[in-house]
């Protein structure tokens, strides 16, 4: 175990968490009695003054939930060890914080009870100023606002991608028979490849001409030579 390793934010928030612990036994809500009313009380031992556990019904609870977060998360930086969670302790220690934070901020503005009748004592004022304290050390042990938003963000984002499916095709129902899908057209012929055109045949060669007799000529025996 090592305090040292604690960031300023993480000592803050365990801080405000033992403080809040302590606060939550003393005087959150009172009667608002007096005269005959306030001595009688007194009289008979009869304490008018309620603490956070015997306030609420659920609320301290809340609160405590938020110390004991807050506590896991200081022990675990102690340690040295993290938690196999989706999301950091701080994350979850500053959700926790700020919601008890604004709860316990309107059981201040609308106290249990009628409001005439209850006062709200010192101890409700501190307990909401340890929450505020609270849930900034978570905030800066988480490295800030803006750090938590986009791990806030990136984890809505993996929920949101988780639930749906791309690039696959739905499944059948169960239970029923299944239509199938009729067969889509053929696929298109290839183009006939024309044939090439006929060879051209050679034209005949022209003949040569003919050679007429020479004519005779003077002298010449028509008949021929003789024997």
């Amino acid at each position: 175990m090592d305090v040292n390793r604690l960031s300023r934010g993480e000592q803050i928030a365990g801080a405000a968490a033992v403080l809040l612990l302590i606060d939550m036994f003393l005087n959150w809500y009172s009667a608002n009695i007096s005269g005959a009313l306030s001595a009688a009380a007194a009289r008979f031992g009869v304490d008018t003054s309620v603490n956070a556990w015997q306030s609420f019904s659920t609320t301290d609870l809340l609160i405590f939930l938020t110390i004991l977060a807050a506590l896991v998360m200081v022990g675990m930086r102690v340690m040295a060890r993290s938690a196999n969670l989706p999301v950091s302790l701080p994350l979850v220690v500053a959700a926790l914080g700020a919601i008890t934070t604004i709860i316990v901020l309107w059981r201040i503005i609308n106290q249990p009870g009628p409001n005439d009748f209850i006062n709200v004592e010192y101890g409700a004022y501190i307990g909401l100023v340890l929450l505020i304290a609270l849930t900034f050390g978570a905030v800066q042990a988480g490295g800030g606002v803006d750090t938590m938003r986009a791990e806030a963000e990136s984890l809505s984002d993996r929920r949101a991608g988780g639930t749906t499916t791309t690039g696959a095709d739905p499944l059948p129902p169960t239970g029923g028979p299944t239509v199938a899908e009729p067969p889509g057209p053929p696929p298109p012929a290839a183009p006939a490849t024309p044939a090439p055109p006929p060879a051209a045949e050679p034209e005949p060669a022209p003949a040569a001409p003919r050679e007429e007799p020479a004519p005779p000529q003077p002298g010449d025996d028509p008949a021929g030579p003789t024997a």
